[in-house]
């Protein structure tokens, strides 16, 4: 191998390794979802008043992710998006599940309303275009052909709590991130679904397959019953990986309390394993 696909290489397990110690996350579709809002607020704003864009500026939102935001703005800066807090207002934990529910809904437009209502942010002329910007964009994300090749996949389930008819519900949220050969690192999709079971990680990982992913070098995730075989299946070419974060939180489980302090210091926290896992012989089929 080359010193030039030895860096990339390295390059890429370093990418993995952190993905792995944050844990899934949705961070680059809220910034797709936040920037369609912005836009769309953008356009309307400008329809009414005697300004032209002027390109965008960088705001710094204190979320989990600690991420800058891309904020459009106008030449003679009289616009402010209202999807963004309140100039100098420290992010809340509100707002941070307030752009994951945005995420999540985005596909419905009645959702959308109800997510941005709840906030307290009315576009009375524009909700609908507002809406269907978010609509559209993450609709073209989510149809958007993937990379056949990758060097790595590291998928996860979150829960999330959502409101329905009033009413709060937990469902699962899977995740894929994608690390490239080049060692970029990228959300491939996500999707809702009532639970986490075998049959919702066949579609899941079936949804990749579909949209382009064809070989993947390493599959990181955790032990659920069922997946290392449904990956040997969908994947037979593919180093399958249990995350040592997973295998440890398992195994601290299953100490009797008296033994969960002396050995605690000994577990690994947050990095990604580097043995493969034996294959369960009870496990569902995958097929």
């Amino acid at each position: 191998m080359s010193p030039e696909a030895e860096r990339v290489k390295a390059k890429a397990k370093a990418v993995l390794e952190e993905a792995v110690k944050k844990g899934v996350s949705l961070t680059e579709i809220e910034e797709l979802v936040l920037q369609a809002a912005m836009e769309a607020e953008r356009d309307a704003y400008l329809e009414e008043h005697d300004d032209v864009k002027n390109g965008t500026y960088f705001r710094y939102l204190r979320t989990r992710d600690d991420e800058l935001r891309r904020v459009p703005r106008t030449r003679r800066k009289g616009f402010r998006p209202r999807i963004l807090p309140e100039k100098g207002e420290r992010t809340s934990e509100d707002y941070e599940e307030f752009l994951e529910a945005l995420v999540l809904e985005g596909l419905s437009p009645g959702q959308v309303k109800a997510v941005l209502r709840s906030r307290g942010i009315e576009y009375p002329e524009v909700m609908d275009r507002v809406v269907e910007r978010i609509a559209r964009r993450l609709m073209e994300f989510k149809s958007t052909p993937l990379p056949h090749d990758l060097f790595a996949v590291y998928a996860d389930v979150k829960f999330i709590k959502v409101r329905e008819n009033e009413v709060v519900k937990e469902k699962a949220v899977y995740v894929a991130i994608g690390v490239d050969l080049d060692g970029n690192k990228f959300v491939l999709d996500y999707e809702i679904r009532e639970n986490e079971d075998i049959d919702g990680w066949r579609h899941f990982l079936n949804g990749l397959i579909s949209r382009g992913v064809s070989r993947v070098d390493v599959i990181v995730t955790d032990d659920f019953p069922g997946l290392d075989r449904l990956i040997s299946t969908l994947f037979p070419s593919s180093q399958h990986q249990l995350c040592l974060v997973h295998l440890a939180r398992n195994l601290y489980r299953a100490l009797p309390d008296g033994e969960k302090e002396k050995v605690s210091s000994h577990l690994p926290s947050s990095r990604p394993g580097t043995l493969r896992r034996e294959r369960p012989s009870s496990s569902p089929s995958a097929r």
